[in-house]
């Protein structure tokens, strides 16, 4: 899902107070916090402004504290029913906050208002795909392009269609964006990613060649580059795009590190695998995933105690699904069926995951009493 936002931000609007002028200085340079500040010490002398609490919602969406930018949106809302801006805002923040049934009830409500425009109509194909409803969604996102056929339009018709399962359609789209625009890395991107989910790996290759040669500090481009290279059973080259990725992001969250230490574990060079994902743990040992890939390297090291130890700290850090499944069944190559057992009891539920999950679980079951008999 893309991030959506208005195209005209509320707080850039005119407004004469030399404060507001200043909040949205702050606001126009990424300074969100400092801007929110300044608007709530504002909020603080006239609560009931409708314009300071639809900036405060605005500054809150932008740092990510959507439960807070429901609650303003909503009074900039109430106070000024007739603003369709406002809906809009109102929209967004609900929609952020996990309520799309809402969300579409109040991006309904500024079309009523304030009648269509591409940007409402971006916002409702968001939402409607959150709904599930992939056809109405694409319906929303064409829309769009008709009423304004810009880069935005047709960028968020191609992200749609690709969650609608429409990837020729979505590549026919962001290969007019790159005839437009030749180093559009992020539309070619999105060509590779096509090409690669539909197995076509040597066209992928040449296309996330050029993303590299367009912006060769782009250390994720050279990560994409080096799974695919792995595909292609290339690991010296895999291992080169790691290496050149993990000293591109000295500063960046983990990935690098972490590829490169799979790579090496693969390959065999469990020591180096090793010392790369503890350089990786120094700075993110809070990162389920980094626990995740030192239980893999401990394990082929036969370190099966600390390999359990960390798979389990995986899991109290709160690991997603896909990290969560990684160590279940890691657990259960080293017969820990207990521990394994829980971990897939908590994703038989999961869409993805469930029929392996279940599986695996009456396993684990079944293992652990005739371990114990």
């Amino acid at each position: 899902m893309q991030s959506i936002r208005p195209k005209e931000v509320f707080v850039l609007q005119e407004r004469d107070e030399s404060r507001v002028k200043y909040a949205v200085s702050l606001y126009s340079v990424g300074k969100f916090e400092e801007a929110l500040r300044e608007i709530k010490a504002l909020l603080e002398k006239d609560p009931s402004d409708p314009y300071y609490n639809a900036f405060a919602a605005d500054c809150m969406i932008q740092i990510g504290n959507y439960q807070q930018a429901e609650k303003f949106a909503g009074i900039a809302q109430s106070l000024e029913k007739d603003n369709p801006d406002y809906s809009v805002l109102y929209a967004l923040a609900l929609f952020y906050n996990g309520k799309p049934e809402k969300a579409l009830q109040a991006i309904n409500s500024a079309i009523r208002r304030g009648g269509e425009s591409a940007e409402r109509s971006i916002i409702k194909s968001q939402i409607l795909l959150a709904l599930g409803r992939e056809e109405d969604a694409v319906k929303e996102a064409r829309k769009a392009v008709s009423l304004e056929p810009s880069e935005e339009s047709n960028r968020n018709l191609g992200s749609v269609l690709r969650e609608a399962g429409m990837d020729d359609e979505a590549e026919e789209v962001y290969r007019k964006i790159a005839e437009d625009n030749p180093n559009d890395v992020e539309a070619l991107r999105a060509i590779f990613e096509i090409k690669e989910e539909q197995g076509k790996l040597r066209e992928a290759l040449e296309i996330i060649d050029r993303c590299i040669e367009i912006d060769p500090e782009d250390y994720t481009l050279l990560l994409d580059r080096s799974d695919l290279y792995m595909a292609l059973d290339d690991p010296d080259m895999a291992m080169e795009d790691a290496l050149q990725a993990s000293m591109l992001s000295r500063e960046a969250p983990p990935d690098a590190l972490l590829a490169l230490a799979r790579i090496e574990r693969e390959r065999g060079l469990l020591q180096d695998a090793l010392k790369h994902v503890e350089s990786a743990m120094e700075d993110y040992a809070e990162d389920p995933e980094v626990h995740a890939v030192r239980a893999e390297i401990l394990k082929a090291i036969g370190r099966t105690g600390e390999a359990t130890e960390e798979c389990m700290e995986a899991v109290r850090l709160g690991a997603e699904s896909d990290v969560k499944y990684r160590v279940g069944l890691l657990l259960y190559e080293m017969r820990k069926y207990e521990e394994a057992g829980k971990i897939f009891s908590e994703l038989v539920d999961d869409p993805v995951y469930s029929v392996s999950a279940s599986l695996y679980s009456e396993r684990c079951q079944w293992k652990s009493l005739h371990q114990k008999s």
